[in-house]
């Protein structure tokens, strides 16, 4: 399955992939809407992800068209809204038959977490990613810390998301990470999970404006520790739904 990606920029072409890939979908992006307006009969994508912040004048037009084409379960259509997204704007998108409308952050979790919801929703979507993965909540007892590895200063932020794997880090200021790149290893990291505090050296998957990590090597038993707890979520996750249930 494909994803086409609208947008005047590729900023976050790498964080798509990085989500949608493992969901079975190749993503491409282009800047020239009027080129898929063109020749939209022949339109060979499954979804299209299009950015109304960019290009405020194309969407309707492209939406209209797609419709006479193609269904909803046909060509997925998600409208990327700019931040003061007007209702009106908003009901025309409804009225055109678009799948779903999300925010432009979209290195932002919540919204990719959305976007996966409406995809789906409309198209048989298989997870090929080999390792749960845990999103992080405010009940869970989750710290990361590390360093920068040039300029040796704490760089304070948050997990998004942990499997065995890796995690996504969100750091407190995006302006600490700005110069590093893909590739690089952030040596001695701490991840504390409950009382436990776990060793890691990682390795940046991707930095823009987040960080995501691979776990390299880890220290004594963390890998084991992290592998027991995650597993542990499942479980967790049910007696905490029975709890809230009425007898």
């Amino acid at each position: 399955m494909k994803i086409v990606y609208i947008s005047d920029s590729e900023e976050y072409l790498p964080v798509l992939k990085y989500h949608f890939n493992p969901l079975g979908f190749e993503v491409e992006h282009t800047d020239d809407p009027e080129e898929i307006i063109e020749d939209i009969e022949n339109l060979e994508t499954d979804v299209i992800f299009f950015n109304a912040f960019d290009f405020p004048r194309h969407w309707k037009p492209l939406l209209k068209l797609l419709r006479d084409y193609f269904t909803k379960e046909e060509t997925v259509f998600v409208l990327i809204s700019y931040d003061d997204f007007p209702f009106e704007e908003a009901a025309k998108a409804m009225y055109l038959k678009v799948n779903g409308i999300v925010p432009r952050q979209l290195n932002v979790l919540k919204v990719i977490v959305r976007i996966e919801e409406i995809l789906k929703r409309y198209k048989n979507v298989n997870d090929n990613r080999r390792y749960y993965r845990h999103y992080v909540s405010a009940e869970d007892s989750i710290h990361f810390l590390c360093t920068h590895p040039e300029r040796y200063v704490l760089i304070p932020g948050k997990i998004e998301d942990i499997s065995i794997q890796g995690c996504q880090f969100i750091p407190r200021n995006a302006d600490i990470i700005k110069d590093l790149n893909a590739g690089q290893y952030l040596p001695n990291c701490s991840l504390r999970i409950g009382h436990d505090i776990i060793s890691v050296n990682c390795r940046i998957a991707g930095s823009k404006g987040s960080l995501r990590l691979e776990f390299k090597t880890f220290l004594e038993e963390g890998h084991q520790t992290l592998f027991q707890y995650l597993i542990s979520l499942p479980e967790k996750n049910i007696k905490n739904l029975a709890r809230t249930m009425p007898a």
